[in-house]
């Protein structure tokens, strides 16, 4: 797990997100979307929300196969402020 990933001041889902999909890949474990929504104990939307606040922040991609990824913590985006 890369520390990193408090600095961004993401949602709590978003989070938690990152905290389950780390677990999973050190586990050896496929990270779909299937898999987390096993795992998930709030809606889907917010499940679906925490996934599109991860992408759009650069900390998650998908693989071909539809599985995720996390990238290298120097791709992240900090939040835009205005």
């Amino acid at each position: 797990m890369d520390q990193a990933i408090f600095n961004l001041n993401m949602s709590v889902e978003a989070t938690s997100l990152y905290l389950m999909l780390d677990d999973m890949l050190s586990r050896g474990d496929t990270p779909s979307f299937e898999a987390c929504e096993l795992k998930w104990t709030t809606s889907c939307e917010k499940l679906e929300a925490a996934m599109h606040e991860l992408a759009a922040r650069g900390v998650i991609d998908r693989a071909e196969d539809g599985t995720f990824l996390i990238k290298e913590s120097q791709h992240w985006k900090p939040l835009e402020t205005k």
